[in-house]
């Protein structure tokens, strides 16, 4: 029993001598260091029977060998060996490593690891010339194992040395290549190393390489916010300071001659106003450009221009209108959103209008103000304006006379109104402009009356009007030389007359008329005009004060002059008119009465007695058609006359009996005929 104990632990031992191996090293990074040297980091292999002899690595300075073994590490817990004199630091070294081991039967090795090839870092110096120092570094690296080990990193650590600080990480990249880093500094030793870091904590990191690198790029662009003009003519440039840390300040261009010409140089990298004291835009659009400067006296591109607004105006004197145009504003980073006109004219500017064109027309509506105007323009975001120059109009009207007074209005005998005028000649206009109205609120025009230079009397006459029965209402305005109505303005109403015949007393005519009005110095009274059988008289037949607008005239010892009686009122113009005119007049309308005509004929008398003369007595008979004849029995004429004042006297003639007959008109143009017979006693 005891023997095939033996036997059976015998057995054991053979097959675990021809069984038993150990993995290779599971190499996961590998660490170029200053001086070249490279250390190769690695996990332990399982070794759970104790097998383990030593490690070996293998060194080869091409990934097609041939491959040198350089270290054999013989502590199983050991993970990492040091390859001194590697030259890590000037071309890519490669490794992998074995695990030897005895399992009893004598020394054997694993398979070979990956192979790893340590990290090198080439710099390509950009821009570099046997004049200078380059103004970028280049960088591009190899993979630590093709294909990648599972357990590194995605990515990797680029990091950077300035002037012996430390180092820092400059960008995490998928990629083997980082392109064109750059400096913000005038010189600056630059230091670079990649690292890729392991799931298993261990970082392979490459070689160091550097070198001096001056500042040659430019400083970031700055953004232009406005141009804007003040008041005196000079502008103001805003902008947004350079996103560039290292700028120091900005230049200042103009467009001139088309050229885009350097005016000045401001310091500061926040320093973001710029006043051009020369007032030239004023009188033009001016064009501005900025560039912005570096510590390294490097400049970056000049950005896009702006240009000042020039904003001009013109005054159309007719019109009444001040045309304003200007330039549209260019370089706006969000487009022009409108136009915003202001206007003033001595106090604080108002809005009076906006527009998307670059023009705008102002309605003044006043004469002989000074008027100051400009324009904003306002961005599409609406976070920024910028002013154009001040542009002052003087909005005049052409001079035109002070005054026009109407000095009265007038019927005359043919149902016309004469208008007559008094206009200042001191100052020429063009033309009176009359208007008419029938209720003192609707007018029509019915006349423009040409001024004619140092004539200062003027009349109108307005025919076919309904004089009887209507007032009517009159006003002048002044026209200057473009037409427009201007200065004062002049009424004047007339007045009609209305007459009725006494009813009840044949004799009394009954007067009334209404106010007039529009004289200057008012009315002192009324001059009362009669006319019978259409004989005018220049004196009137009564006076009356200007507050009696009624009159009963009578016309008793009128009665045999006809029996169509016209009546005219006149008012007559106060003392005191403004425009030292005395004596003035308005007539109304001549207003008709008719009084009944009445003729008492006697029927004998005697040429030798006490009624030595024949005559008909008229009252209010019309003249014009007066005719009486007279026949003897045997039908001769013995007398006849068109005169009511004359009649017959019978001298020559027999006693006995006479015809008569008498016609004549009564006042209202009727024809009457009347006969009879007339006793002729010569001796009673």
């Amino acid at each position: 029993m005891k023997r095939l104990h033996v036997i059976v632990l015998l057995f054991l031992l053979l097959a675990k001598g021809q069984f038993a191996q150990l993995a290779p090293p599971d190499v996961r990074c590998l660490s170029v260091g200053l001086s070249g040297n490279v250390t190769i980091s690695w996990l332990k292999p399982a070794d759970p029977s104790g097998l383990f002899v030593e490690y070996e690595i293998y060194h080869s300075t091409s990934a097609s060998g041939p491959f040198t073994k350089i270290a054999s590490v013989p502590v199983y817990n050991l993970t990492s060996y040091t390859h001194n004199g590697a030259t890590g630091n000037t071309q890519s070294q490669f490794y992998f490593m074995k695990t030897k081991f005895d399992n009893g039967s004598g020394f054997l090795t694993s398979a070979n690891s990956d192979t790893l090839r340590s990290l090198y870092l080439n710099l390509q110096l950009i821009g570099a010339t046997s004049s200078g120092d380059p103004y970028a570094a280049g960088l591009n690296y190899n993979m630590l194992a093709t294909p990648g080990l599972s357990t590194s990193a995605n990515t990797y650590t680029i990091y950077r040395q300035g002037n012996s600080g430390p180092f820092v990480p400059l960008l995490t990249t998928s990629a083997q290549a980082y392109n064109n880093d750059t400096t913000d500094v005038c010189s600056i030793i630059y230091n670079y190393q990649v690292a890729l870091e392991d799931k298993s904590g261990c970082i392979s990191q490459s070689n160091i390489n550097g070198h001096r690198f001056v500042d040659k790029t430019p400083p970031r662009i700055p953004v232009f916010d406005t141009v804007s003009v003040l008041p005196s003519g000079q502008v103001v440039l805003g902008w947004t300071p350079s996103a560039s840390a290292d700028c120091i300040g900005y230049t200042i261009y103009q467009m001139i001659g088309g050229v885009k010409t350097k005016i000045d140089v401001i310091n500061g990298r926040n320093n973001t106003l710029y006043t051009f004291t020369a007032a030239v835009a004023g009188t033009a659009s001016v064009t501005f450009f900025i560039a912005a400067n570096d510590s390294c006296s490097n400049i970056s591109p000049i950005n896009d221009g702006h240009n000042s607004i020039f904003l001009s105006a013109s005054y159309n004197t007719c019109a009444r209108q001040t045309v304003l145009n200007w330039n549209a504003y260019e370089g706006l980073k969000t487009g022009v959103l409108r136009y915003e006109l202001f206007a003033s004219t001595g106090g604080s500017f108002t809005r009076i209008g906006s527009t998307t064109s670059t023009s705008f027309t102002h309605q003044t509506n006043a004469g002989n103000v000074q008027w100051t105007y400009f324009v904003r323009v306002v961005n599409t975001a609406q976070n920024a304006t910028a002013s154009s120059n001040r542009q002052k109009i003087l909005a005049y009207e052409p001079p035109v006379s002070s005054f026009v007074y109407i000095k009265s209005a007038s019927v005359t005998k043919e149902d016309n109104i004469n208008i007559r005028l008094l206009v200042d000649t001191v100052r020429n206009c063009r033309a009176i402009q009359l208007e008419r109205s029938e209720d003192g609120i609707l007018y029509s025009t019915i006349a423009y009356i040409p001024f004619t230079p140092l004539q200062p009397h003027y009349s109108y006459l307005d025919e076919k009007l309904e004089v009887k029965k209507k007032n009517y209402f009159y006003k002048a305005t002044i026209l200057d030389s473009c037409g427009n109505s201007r200065g004062s303005v002049a009424t004047f109403k007339t007045f009609t007359l209305q007459v009725k015949n006494d009813a009840d007393i044949k004799f009394l005519n009954h007067l009334e008329w209404n106010f007039p009005s529009g004289f200057n110095a008012g009315i002192v009274g009324y001059n009362i005009y009669r006319v019978v059988n259409e004989e005018y008289q220049s004196a009137p037949v009564a006076f009356v004060g200007s507050g009696n607008l009624r009159y009963t005239d009578n016309v008793e010892d009128n009665a045999r002059d006809g029996g169509k009686i016209i009546y005219v009122v006149e008012a007559v113009e106060g003392l005191g008119n403004t425009y030292g005119i005395t004596g003035e007049t308005a007539r109304c309308n001549a207003a008709e009465v008719y009084v009944e005509s009445e003729v008492f004929i006697p029927n004998a008398f005697t040429p030798f007695g006490k009624n030595p003369l024949w005559i008909p007595v008229t009252h209010f008979v019309e003249k014009s058609d007066y005719r009486v004849q007279v026949y003897s029995r045997w039908g001769n004429k013995v007398f006849e006359t068109t005169d009511d004042k004359t009649g017959w006297d019978g001298k020559n003639a027999e006693d006995g009996i006479y015809v008569y007959l008498l016609q004549y008109k009564n006042s209202r143009g009727e024809y009457i005929e009347r006969k009879g017979t007339i006793t002729l006693l010569k001796n009673p």
